[in-house]
């Protein structure tokens, strides 16, 4: 009896120093003999939490970690939350919205200029016409390219586009409700998402590889609100997947972004990307709107920002680093559970009044008729195609 007691005692101690471990390289390199069993720490990925092997309550399924080889190898990457670059991909986003056929080319570069310190030039606007979308006027899937020299940054913003309750029609129903399987990173992720990415991501992988001949060393920064950040997220994984770009130079900052894909997709996307942002403010329900409760049964990834605000923040507003584990109590969860009957105006209110206004208001008007477009397959707006 006093046996069972002794190992019992130890097996609660060596639960204790597991919990303590707050990165999985720590946590996976302990472990503790007793009689004739090792009993080693398991990290779960989802949590960020450290649990005994064995352990059924931990809640991270078929994901939990058992070797330090396994661990995603974050050592050499700068993982960290800038506000201020925040805000300017906050602008980039916002520009994505603008179709480049109805406004001044020049009035657009001269705006990006005046945004951005005279910093960044636009490349190119890719128009993709996403047919089998039933909101005719909703139709463009779009992405804007920009580069700076001297900051040596080449940026992707894409559009975002509408919501879920915005759904017009069985056809998009079958969009949101269908499930395709996500090959870079396995797991399975929204029709309507997988169609848009299939026929704009070709034309941006194009742009960019051209762009980073002439910039191999250039930090890619990607970007994009509400549905535009689950473009972003693909497009990302994708990206590191191929490995056309390293770990250390792709940044990924979304706003109010839906849950993109299942568990599977989620906990690849985490091992994949570093350097990953999903801001969220409060009233903006954009993120819940696709079930993890339920069918799809989808999950967030790693690393929400949540600004508890209720106005435009600034860089230097206070905001919430937040866990979005496998039982999702990251901020916006929690916040919009309590209050889903307030006013979802804020969901645009991302470091400007109006996300999807903002650079629009800045620019002439002026229709171009489909000017400079190469091809129908992936439209083509040069706003300075010149690569120097």
């Amino acid at each position: 009896m006093l046996a069972r007691v002794l190992i019992l005692l130890v097996i609660l101690a060596v639960a204790e120093s597991c919990i303590q471990h707050t990165d999985c390289e720590s946590c996976t390199r302990v472990s503790t003999r007793v009689r004739f069993k090792i009993i080693s720490c398991r990290w779960c990925p989802f949590k960020s939490t450290c649990h005994t092997e064995g352990t059924t309550y931990h809640g991270c399924g078929d994901y939990e970690v058992a070797l330090t080889s396994q661990c995603v190898n974050a050592t050499q990457l700068v993982i960290r939350y800038d506000s201020q670059v925040a805000e300017q991909l906050a602008k980039w986003s916002s520009l994505a919205y603008l179709n480049p056929i109805y406004y001044d080319l020049k009035s657009i570069q001269s705006a990006v200029m005046t945004q951005f310190n005279g910093r960044y030039k636009v490349v190119e606007f890719l128009l993709v016409d996403c047919e089998w979308q039933v909101l005719k006027n909703k139709r463009t899937c779009a992405a804007v390219i920009a580069k700076s020299l001297t900051e040596n940054i080449i940026i992707i913003a894409f559009k975002g586009s509408f919501p879920p309750t915005e759904i017009n029609g069985p056809h998009e129903i079958i969009s949101y409700t269908d499930l395709k399987t996500f090959q870079p990173t396995g797991g399975k992720i929204m029709e309507y998402s997988k169609k848009t990415h299939d026929i704009l991501f070709p034309c941006v992988k194009a742009t960019l590889q051209r762009l980073l001949t002439s910039q191999p060393t250039a930090a890619v920064l990607i970007t994009g609100h509400s549905d535009g950040g689950a473009q972003a997220q693909l497009a990302g994984a994708r990206l590191r997947a191929e490995e056309r770009v390293s770990n250390a130079k792709l940044h990924i900052y979304t706003f109010g972004s839906p849950r993109v894909g299942d568990a599977d997709f989620a906990y690849s996307y985490n091992r994949l990307v570093g350097n990953s942002w999903r801001v969220t403010r409060r009233e903006d329900f954009t993120p819940l709107t696709v079930s993890k409760d339920n069918y799809p049964f989808f999950h967030h990834t790693r690393r929400e920002i949540y600004y508890h605000y209720s106005g435009v923040m600034k860089p230097s507003s206070d905001y919430e680093i937040c866990k979005s584990n496998w039982e999702e109590s990251g901020c916006i969860e929690w916040q919009g559970r309590l209050s889903a009957k307030s006013s979802t105006r804020n969901s645009n209110q991302y470091f400007v009044p109006d996300l999807q206004s903002y650079m629009k208001e800045m620019v002439v008007k002026g229709l171009n008729h489909l000017h400079g477009y190469m091809n129908m397959d992936c439209r083509v707006m040069p706003i300075g195609r010149s690569i120097d």
